[in-house]
């Protein structure tokens, strides 16, 4: 019954849309929140010319929705259907060079579960043919991938921390008018055991036509420590510049120095970045020793000269959500 109500709301909206040939770039990207409801962002890029409207289906309850364009008011509205929600936006004012168009809301019922497990399972149906796909789902704080079940489907998703959250990303390319891309997520509370991989960092991006997440994996420590260093609290970052200042390692007490904080600070960020797998602390009497740890510790400088080998720019990080190339 769902998919004959999906297929005639389809078929609507696909004649609504026979002006337009294709979408250029379809961001999503959820956040999870602390009370399990996933807060949904979607950036979406238009080719020229479009149509009257744009019609998303989603198979679920939809609140709080919120829109902006850069081509006026876009008058975005839910419509409740028998499978769930259609987000309904004008698109009458669009224009060759104002063509993207960004939507927030809420899920309140898209995360399901059983005991302390939990899962959130979304669908993308394409309302037009579309370039690039783009999915991001962030976890909860103290939230991690389930160990007894397969924690992610598609398995093809890339997995990564910033050492407080997990985030799961896909990407797709060419995909047709009609086509289904679904993404599934499982996770539970972390044990006190449970330590975040420190196998990626995500840093924030401003990016043109909406948000740019870089990922990394295998890269040079130098490569980490430019993904890591923008991400961290400017208390943490300053710390850890310390840190690299000094080769890696310093006494706590030179750290108070030459971050100019308060001994109560720094022991309160040197915890959380000790328990978050950063740093290593040795005690020494009534201070401790502080060691970056081997996976952000910056390497050697090599001494210039002309016999130095230009470095050519890392390829080890892939824009994921975002488009540098999408119109304004």
């Amino acid at each position: 019954m769902r998919i004959i109500a999906v297929l005639f709301s389809l078929l609507i909206f696909l004649g609504t849309f026979a002006a337009a040939e294709k979408i250029e770039f379809f961001g999503l990207e959820t956040v999870i929140t602390p009370s399990n409801t996933p807060h949904e962002k979607i950036i979406i890029t238009l080719e020229y010319p479009a149509g009257k409207e744009f019609v998303l289906p989603f198979f679920t309850k939809v609140s709080n929705l919120r829109a902006t364009s850069n081509f006026g008011n876009a008058a975005c509205s839910a419509e409740t259907k028998p499978y769930g929600t259609d987000i309904v936006c004008s698109t009458t004012a669009v224009t060759e060079l104002n063509r993207s168009l960004t939507m927030e809301f809420d899920l309140p019922e898209a995360v399901k579960g059983v005991g302390e497990q939990l899962s959130f399972k979304q669908e993308f149906y394409a309302p037009l043919d579309t370039d690039t796909l783009s999915v991001q789902v962030t976890l909860p704080e103290g939230m991690g991938l389930v160990k007894d079940k397969i924690p992610y489907i598609p398995n093809d998703g890339q997995s990564a921390s910033d050492g407080r959250r997990i985030y799961l990303f896909w990407k797709r390319s060419d995909i047709s008018a009609g086509q289904t891309f679904a993404t599934q997520v499982s996770f539970e509370p972390l044990n006190k055991s449970d330590e975040f991989p420190l196998a990626f960092f995500i840093p924030a991006l401003a990016a043109v036509g909406g948000i740019g997440f870089y990922f990394y994996r295998r890269s040079s420590s130098s490569e980490k420590l430019k993904v890591l260093l923008p991400i961290l609290k400017p208390d943490e970052k300053k710390v850890i510049e310390s840190l690299l200042s000094n080769k890696g390692t310093a006494n706590q007490k030179v750290i108070v120095r030459e971050s100019g904080y308060s001994k109560a600070k720094v022991s309160k960020v040197l915890k959380n970045l000790h328990e978050r797998g950063l740093v290593q602390l040795e005690r020494l009497g009534r201070s401790n020793k502080v060691y970056l740890t081997s996976d952000v510790k910056k390497e050697e400088q090599k001494p210039s000269g002309n016999n130095q080998k230009e470095q050519k720019p890392s390829d080890s990080s892939k824009t994921i959500l975002g488009n540098n190339n999408s119109p304004p």
